[in-house]
Protein backbone atom coordinates (compact mmCIF):
# COMPACT_ATOMS: atom_id res chain seq x y z
CA UNK A 1 0.00 0.00 0.00
CA UNK A 2 1.47 3.60 -0.88
CA UNK A 3 2.50 5.69 2.24
CA UNK A 4 0.16 8.51 2.47
CA UNK A 5 1.62 11.57 1.97
CA UNK A 6 0.33 15.25 1.22
CA UNK A 7 0.63 16.59 -2.16
CA UNK A 8 0.36 20.35 -3.17
CA UNK A 9 -1.56 20.18 -6.66
CA UNK A 10 -2.21 24.08 -6.80
CA UNK A 11 -0.02 26.87 -6.36
CA UNK A 12 -0.64 30.72 -6.56
CA UNK A 13 2.77 31.81 -7.03
CA UNK A 14 4.81 30.79 -4.18
CA UNK A 15 1.67 29.97 -2.01
CA UNK A 16 0.06 26.45 -1.59
CA UNK A 17 -3.52 26.58 -2.78
CA UNK A 18 -4.53 22.97 -2.75
CA UNK A 19 -3.12 19.90 -1.71
CA UNK A 20 -4.49 16.19 -1.52
CA UNK A 21 -3.44 12.93 0.19
CA UNK A 22 -1.42 10.47 -2.23
CA UNK A 23 -3.21 7.54 -0.91
CA UNK A 24 -7.12 8.20 -0.65
CA UNK A 25 -7.09 11.08 -3.15
CA UNK A 26 -8.95 13.69 -0.74
CA UNK A 27 -8.31 16.96 -1.48
CA UNK A 28 -7.99 19.94 0.58
CA UNK A 29 -8.29 23.51 -0.10
CA UNK A 30 -6.63 26.68 1.42
CA UNK A 31 -9.40 29.09 3.07
CA UNK A 32 -8.72 32.79 1.20
CA UNK A 33 -7.73 34.61 4.72
CA UNK A 34 -4.82 32.04 4.87
CA UNK A 35 -3.69 32.73 1.26
CA UNK A 36 -1.77 35.93 2.07
CA UNK A 37 0.66 34.06 3.65
CA UNK A 38 2.56 31.18 2.67
CA UNK A 39 3.15 30.11 6.31
CA UNK A 40 -0.86 30.07 7.09
CA UNK A 41 -1.49 28.29 3.91
CA UNK A 42 1.29 25.26 4.65
CA UNK A 43 -0.14 24.95 7.94
CA UNK A 44 -3.92 24.74 6.82
CA UNK A 45 -3.33 22.59 4.39
CA UNK A 46 -1.04 20.18 7.02
CA UNK A 47 -3.50 20.62 9.75
CA UNK A 48 -5.99 19.33 7.45
CA UNK A 49 -3.98 16.86 6.15
CA UNK A 50 -3.06 15.48 9.35
CA UNK A 51 -7.11 15.48 11.10
CA UNK A 52 -8.41 13.29 8.12
CA UNK A 53 -9.09 9.68 8.24
CA UNK A 54 -8.40 7.70 4.68
CA UNK A 55 -11.77 6.49 3.15
CA UNK A 56 -9.23 4.12 0.69
CA UNK A 57 -11.02 2.60 -2.42
CA UNK A 58 -14.35 1.67 -3.57
CA UNK A 59 -15.52 -1.77 -4.28
CA UNK A 60 -14.76 -1.35 -7.88
CA UNK A 61 -10.83 -0.73 -7.10
CA UNK A 62 -11.35 3.31 -8.19
CA UNK A 63 -10.39 5.73 -6.15
CA UNK A 64 -12.39 7.93 -4.51
CA UNK A 65 -12.10 11.75 -4.58
CA UNK A 66 -13.64 13.71 -2.39
CA UNK A 67 -13.30 17.82 -1.60
CA UNK A 68 -12.44 19.09 2.17
CA UNK A 69 -13.11 22.88 1.86
CA UNK A 70 -11.90 24.88 4.89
Amino acid sequence: MEKRNLRVVKWLASTPAAGECTQCRLQFSVPLPALQRVSDAQESLRKQFTEHKCAGTDKAGTDKKETVRA
